[in-house]
């Protein structure tokens, strides 16, 4: 058994969200009706129009240095192989995924000044007759459907890298509970809830000395907070989760990224393997038999298919 020092946390979306992606953060149903639901996302979105032109600043700045260091490492790129091509497409990557981020805080902006423009211009009740009411709902229902779309995209790249292993895609809920979905679902033992139980249970007993895995006596108190919630659905899936879950269905997982790098190779004793250079095809080949996830590290979500 092997004894981890540091461990990787990989978090899911701060907002919880349904199978079928979130609805607009103000309520169809409950529009006329100003409600704690309808405050809080307001002070969210004030939160990013405050802050936008700042983070907008910085990225800019950001992109400059970029596209410099870009130009650098092709100019001295002399094929394919070079290792500063290699270098310019990792910097072009990092440079798409800001811009996207960047187009992302402006769309909630604009939801914020819609959303605000519908409270200043009317009283504590306001209904979806209201024309500014009706902008800002709008405005909510653009974004939803903007990011709808690039879940979907991410969906169909994430099944295609599932195809080349065998696995046929299943859509896992994005309420916080898309990793343990996602084993229900392949597995077709146990529920959200019971294989949530299992892991709990195992980890109180690793914390007692009498379970599979062993602990670094520094981070005893982080694990033990972390396996308390466990068996809490909607707690977003930690590397811990995954341990616990290798161990207890006595089963190999493996997690790629969206581009198909190796994140976790844990073994079936929850054991965090090592994998040096290995390709997700070098590791796949190795273990067939494995449970293979991929993850996205922008929307932090888990999504597997059943073989």
């Amino acid at each position: 058994m092997d004894v981890d020092d540091t461990e990787r946390v990989y978090r899911l979306p701060d907002e919880a969200q349904d199978e079928g992606y979130s609805e607009s953060p103000v309520s169809h149903n409950h529009a006329d009706v100003f409600n704690d639901d309808l405050q809080q996302a307001i002070e969210q979105s004030m939160v990013t129009e405050v802050t936008d032109q700042l983070r907008r600043a910085d990225r800019d700045r950001e992109a400059s240095e970029l596209s410099e260091a870009i130009r650098r490492s092709l100019a001295t790129a002399t094929d394919e192989n070079d290792p500063a091509l290699a270098r310019a497409l990792a910097l072009s990557r990092k440079s798409q995924i800001q811009d996207e981020q960047m187009r992302s805080d402006r769309e909630r902006a604009d939801v914020a000044k819609a959303i605000q423009r519908s409270l200043d211009s009317g009283t504590s009740k306001i209904t979806e007759s209201d024309p500014a009411m009706t902008q800002g709902l709008a405005s909510s229902k653009e974004s939803d459907a903007v990011r709808r779309a690039k879940a979907i995209r991410k969906e169909r790249k994430a099944a295609a890298i599932l195809e080349k292993y065998h696995r046929k895609f299943v859509k896992t809920v994005r309420d916080g509970n898309c990793f343990y979905d996602g084993m229900s679902k392949i597995r077709r033992d146990a529920s959200i809830t019971e294989l949530r139980q299992k892991s709990y249970d195992e980890g109180k007993r690793c914390l007692d000395g009498n379970g599979k895995l062993e602990f670094h006596p520094a981070l005893t108190s982080l694990f033990k907070k972390q396996i308390e919630n466990l068996k809490e659905s909607y707690n977003y899936a930690k590397q811990i989760d995954l341990r616990l879950m290798a161990c207890t269905q006595n089963c190999r997982i493996i997690v790629c990224d969206l581009d198909e790098t190796v994140i976790n190779v844990l073994g079936s004793k929850g054991e965090l393997e090592e994998y040096p250079k290995k390709t997700l095809s070098e590791v796949m080949g190795q273990y067939p038999e494995a449970e293979l996830f991929v993850y996205d590290e922008e929307g932090k979500h888990y999504m597997t298919g059943e073989r």
